[in-house]
């Protein structure tokens, strides 16, 4: 969420909306989602309520992380480390970024008993190729992959 106002509204519009389980979450710093630079408010919800807490960096296992070493300042940088990270070419506080966002999905469907516990195969299915494996495999059959190519190119990949 980008402000942390719409946080527990946006968890209550889910519920009513039918959703089973979820999670809204906004990075104190002003990250949109699951922060490694400070703390991350969330709302969980489930069918029948919604619990908030806060978890830090240190709580989900991972090091914090300085504003500079995640910024994007432009779009080509932001898909260039997209891409860098998906494809295991940066091991850094990026990869820790996507790995305790994807922990965090783990945890909603039901993959990993906490946030935590979805981060080391988070960071595994990026290292063994298979998250970039399916990358492309969805943009063969939804994007174009020439352009994927380029990119790939312009990121050192």
């Amino acid at each position: 969420m980008f402000e942390d106002r719409y946080i527990r509204p946006l968890a209550e519009l889910f519920q009513k909306l039918g959703y089973e389980r979820g999670l809204v979450v906004y990075g104190v710093d002003g990250v949109d989602e699951i922060s490694n630079v400070g703390a991350t408010r969330i709302a969980e919800l489930s069918r029948d309520v919604i619990h908030e807490y806060i978890v830090k960096p240190e709580d989900l296992g991972i090091k914090r992380s300085s504003p500079s070493d995640i910024q994007a300042t432009t779009r080509e940088t932001s898909i260039s480390d997209f891409l860098r990270v998906l494809y295991g070419k940066d091991t850094g506080p990026k990869l820790d970024l996507v790995a305790v966002n994807v922990a965090g999905a783990l945890y909603v469907a039901g993959k990993a008993k906490s946030i935590r516990d979805g981060i080391d195969p988070a960071v595994s299915l990026i290292k063994s190729g298979k998250a970039a494996e399916k990358f492309e495999e969805y943009i063969r059959g939804q994007g174009d992959y020439a352009r994927l190519t380029q990119w790939k190119s312009r990121a050192g990949i």
